[in-house]
């Protein structure tokens, strides 16, 4: 899970005075949460939904605003905005500290620095935008950007009727069925698969998947992986191109095995 804050200092004008970027970094304890909401539907804790932000100044003052708008983003990312005043600042004011906090005010992502290029003063307008994204990677998997918006919104959350966020757990996301599939993307065999882990990592033994070779049978080219569950239509979380030696390999009658593994990345 990784991202970056962007902080814009406004003029009571409405013109932009200045700009920064700051790198940001997600508390393992969050990243082990949502990692167990993929692994086994886990509940994904309230207290790791942002509802608050924390900006701090060079002079030590801190601002707690709510967060005035969160959204999803196309890649599955996760988008957080907020604004605030140091009104009882000074002039040639600058930012260090940027924390995503719950109700509580725990961390759940941080980021500091002090940042000198630009300054400010107690009539500007801090504006920050945060973004968490989700990263994981595999080699010769193409892993789905609609599946990590579906975990993004897991974190993200759904509104209360007191405004505040709490997790959506009624997003279903643990992969669980592999297809193979022919160049063609026909389907050739399914299997039902558990994944297993620990920490931030989600995947499957070796021998949990082998597909039984048919002497003279098609050639597979790929293995898809989905998130299977009643309450809706399967959720492809990736595919998996397969090499020269597994797809000779099927139609000669000799048995192929498929592994699925993914970690989510600070």
């Amino acid at each position: 899970m990784i991202g970056r804050i962007e902080i814009t200092v406004r003029e009571s004008t409405g013109s932009i005075k200045g700009s920064f970027v700051i790198n940001n970094r997600v508390q393992n304890a969050v990243i082990y949460a949502l990692s167990a909401k993929v692994r086994d539907n886990t509940n994904f804790p309230d207290a790791y939904v942002p509802n608050i932000m924390s900006i701090s100044n060079t002079l030590l003052q801190t601002k707690t605003p709510q967060i005035q708008s969160r959204a999803i983003l196309s890649d599955g990312g996760m988008y957080f905005y907020t604004q605030t005043q140091f009104d009882q600042g000074q002039d040639g004011m600058g930012i260090y500290h940027v924390s995503l906090m719950n109700t509580n005010f725990g961390i759940i992502a941080s980021a500091h620095s002090e940042i000198m290029g630009v300054l400010f003063s107690p009539s500007d307008t801090i504006e920050v935008a945060y973004y968490v994204g989700l990263s994981a990677t595999e080699a010769n998997t193409n892993l789905r950007s609609s599946y990590f918006k579906e975990i993004a919104a897991v974190m993200t959350g759904k509104s209360t009727s007191g405004g505040l966020y709490v997790a959506d757990n009624s997003r279903y996301v643990v992969p669980n069925k592999a297809f193979l599939l022919s160049e063609t993307s026909d389907q050739m065999g399914s299997k039902d698969f558990i994944v297993k882990g620990a920490g931030s990592f989600v995947g499957t033994s070796e021998g949990d998947l082998e597909w039984l070779g048919v002497q003279g049978g098609d050639t597979p080219f790929y293995v898809k992986w989905v998130s299977d569950h009643y309450s809706r239509p399967d959720l492809e979380v990736g595919t998996t191109s397969l090499n020269q030696t597994l797809k000779d390999a099927y139609p000669s009658g000799t048995n192929i095995e498929a592994r699925f593994s993914m970690e989510l990345q600070n």
